[in-house]
C-alpha cells in the first residue's frame, strides 16, 4: 500500500552524538515527502492524518494546540527545549491517552533568579499509557524523574535518563558556567555501592522496566583534566590534580627547563569553564580511544559499571540492558552496557 510505504517509521539510530539526539521516538519522512500525497485528494488526506500524528515534535508551546487536535493518534513524542517551559496547561500530556513513548529535553528545569538557581519542576503529570521515556539535558536530580514515573507509569519498560554536560553543551550553560566545580554529579567513580543501592530502591516499584540508560560516566572525576591536560601531551597524570596548577603548566612546552609551581599565577574559573567546555581537539576517528585513559581508567570502570549493573539487577529482576556514559567512547558521547 502506497500509504504504508510513504509514512514508514524509522528506528532512531545509535551514533557518537547520542548527546545531540533521542534514542526512544521513531523518526517519520520528512514532510516535503509525503505533502504531495495529503493534498492529491480528501481521501488520501484522510488516510495520511492518522498516519502523520503518529509521531510529533513539539518546538514550542503553540504547537500543543494542533497536537491536541489530533491527540487521539498520537503515540510518540518529543519535546524540545522549549516546549513545556511556558505553557500554561501543566498537565499537556495527559490529553494523549495512547501515548506510548515520549522523550522530553529537561535543559529548562533550572531557573535563575536573584543570582541563585532553583529546580524548576518540568513535569505535572504523565499518561499511564507510557511505556518508553527519555529525558535528555537535565540538571536536576534524577530521583525527581524516577518518583513521577512509579507515581504515573508503573509499566513503564524503557528509561532514559540523560543529563546536560560538558560533553553536549556548547557552549556552557548558565548552569555550568555558575557550577563549574560540580561535574562529579554525573562524572566519579565513588560511592558506587551506595549510588546503585540508592537507585535500585527507587526503581524497585518499576515491575516490567527492562532498559535502563543512566546519563553519569563511573569514571574519576578527574578523568576530563587528567586527559586534556596531561594525556593530549603524551604524559600520564598525577593522581591528585591542583587545577589551578596545571591549566597554566599544560600551556608551557615539553622540551623548556620545568617551571616551578610556586612562579606560576593560579588559573581563573574563567580558564577552567573554556578547558571544560570544548570539544576534545585531539579527536581521531580512525583512533578514538585515548590509550592513557585506558590504561588509567578502565580497570576501575570495568569494575564499577558492572558492581554497580549487579545490585540494580538484584534488586529489579526485569532489568535485561542497563547502559552507562562511556568515557572511552568517541568525544565521551557513547553508551557502555
Amino acid at each position: 500500500m502506497v500509504a504504508e510505504f510513504l509514512f514508514e517509521l524509522r528506528s532512531p539510530e545509535y551514533t557518537d552524538t547520542i548527546g545531540e539526539q533521542q534514542l526512544v521516538c521513531s523518526i517519520k519522512p520528512n514532510w516535503k515527502e509525503v505533502v504531495g500525497f495529503l493534498s492529491a485528494s480528501q481521501s488520501l488526506r484522510q488516510m495520511a492524518i492518522p498516519r502523520w500524528f503518529q509521531v510529533l515534535k513539539i518546538h514550542k508551546s503553540s504547537d500543543w494546540y494542533i497536537a491536541l487536535e489530533h491527540s487521539n493518534y498520537v503515540r510518540e513524542i518529543v519535546c524540545l527545549e522549549e516546549a513545556l517551559f511556558d505553557y500554561r496547561d501543566k498537565h499537556i500530556l495527559t490529553h494523549f491517552t495512547r501515548l506510548y513513548t515520549l522523550s522530553i529535553d529537561f535543559h529548562q528545569d533550572v531557573k535563575h533568579n536573584g543570582g541563585q538557581f532553583a529546580y524548576r519542576q518540568v513535569l505535572w503529570e504523565l499518561p499511564s499509557s507510557i511505556r518508553r521515556l527519555e529525558i535528555t539535558h537535565a540538571h536536576s536530580p534524577d530521583a525527581n524523574v524516577i518518583s513521577m514515573v512509579r507515581e504515573f507509569c508503573p509499566k513503564l519498560e524503557e528509561l532514559r535518563l540523560g543529563r546536560c554536560t560538558m560533553f553536549n553543551r556548547f557552549p556552557v550553560c548558565d548552569f555550568w558556567r555558575a557550577f563549574p566545580l560540580e561535574h562529579n554529579s554525573y562524572l566519579s567513580d565513588s560511592g558506587i555501592e551506595d549510588y546503585a543501592g540508592s537507585l535500585a530502591r527507587e526503581l524497585a516499584p518499576l515491575k516490567r522496566l527492562k532498559i535502563l540508560q543512566m546519563g553519569v560516566y563511573l569514571v574519576p572525576s578527574s578523568a576530563v583534566l587528567a586527559h586534556r591536560l596531561y594525556h593530549t601531551r603524551g604524559l600520564p597524570a598525577p593522581a591528585i590534580i591542583d587545577w589551578q596548577q596545571a591549566i597554566p603548566l599544560a600551556q608551557q612546552p615539553l622540551n623548556i627547563h620545568p617551571v616551578n609551581p610556586v612562579q606560576v599565577e593560579p588559573a581563573t574559573t574563567s580558564a577552567l569553564i573554556d578547558l571544560l567546555h570544548q570539544p576534545d581537539l585531539d579527536f581521531d576517528a580512525s583512533q578514538p580511544m585515548c590509550s592513557l585513559c585506558l590504561a588509567e581508567f578502565s580497570e576501575a570502570n570495568w569494575s564499577a559499571e558492572t558492581a554497580a549493573a549487579s545490585i540494580l539487577k538484584e534488586v529489579v529482576p526485569s532489568l535485561e540492558t542497563i547502559q552507562w556514559m562511556n568515557w572511552f567512547s568517541p568525544r565521551h558521547l557513547g553508551l557502555s552496557s
